[in-house]
């Protein structure tokens, strides 16, 4: 959830961080659900025991796979920048290249 608050611009904090809790929220009760039909003996449940990792590796490798690739660097980024940055539609691969122009007064 930090990094919803550091990434999202200042006008959008308050929704983004509502947005993410809520779906955190929304697929932990999923998993909360699932997890325990899945992992149980076979007449009652899924039969998986042990292999329930396999699951879980596979949903953690594919959101790595999203992060890679949607997640931008932000390092020594101030909040402007990267308001800046996500005004002008900069591929997330790009933000660690991009030179800004920094504040102009006036301009918004």
């Amino acid at each position: 959830m930090a990094t919803a608050g550091e990434i999202s611009s200042a006008r959008l904090r308050a929704k983004s961080q509502a947005i993410g809790l809520g779906f955190n929220y929304l697929w932990s009760c999923v998993w909360n659900v699932v997890t325990p039909y899945m992992f149980n003996p076979a007449p009652n449940g899924g039969g998986l025991l042990g292999k329930t990792g396999f699951i879980f590796f596979a949903t953690c490798g594919i959101s790595l796979v999203i992060l890679w690739f949607e997640l931008p660097e932000t390092r020594n980024r101030t909040f402007v920048e990267l308001d800046e940055m996500f005004d002008k539609k900069i591929s997330t691969r790009k933000f660690k290249a991009y030179q800004t122009e920094g504040f102009v007064e006036g301009k918004q």
